[in-house]
């Protein structure tokens, strides 16, 4: 029998990957169901939020990017990261993790990928601030 110590999806990804945000205000980020015909997983995106304070003309805004996303299975509780970013932060996440990430999306899972319905609200909300 295997006993997971950290039940909560939440709380596993924080302790284990903290750099991620998991949290948009009051609500947690959403992961949804994916499964690619004999195991089911949970789909959770890994967006990154960077302090951009000194940086000229950010208003002190943080900025944000959507590295990837998390495959966690649902009844063993193993965690496959899939990288999908090309910036700065998902390469140097690739190079510390590189045993762990893949930068594959595997076929059967692409008609199941969603962008992140709270980071696409984040991302229009900083479009209207400095586009004007």
């Amino acid at each position: 029998m295997r006993v997971l110590r950290y039940r909560d999806i939440y709380d596993r990804m924080r302790l284990l990957f903290p750099y991620f945000t998991y949290e948009f205000g009051e609500a947690r980020v959403d992961m949804w169901p994916v499964t690619d015909g004999k195991e089911t997983f949970w789909a959770m995106p890994l967006i990154v939020f960077l302090d951009a304070r000194n940086v000229p003309w950010s208003g002190g805004d943080p900025l944000g990017r959507l590295v990837g996303y998390a495959l966690i299975d649902v009844y063993h509780g193993d965690i496959q990261l899939i990288i999908t970013g090309d910036d700065y932060f998902s390469q140097l996440f690739k190079k510390v993790y590189s045993e762990y990430v893949s930068t594959e999306v595997p076929e059967w899972l692409k008609p199941q990928l969603r962008y992140p319905e709270e980071f696409f609200e984040w991302r229009v909300a900083m479009y209207n601030f400095f586009h004007v």
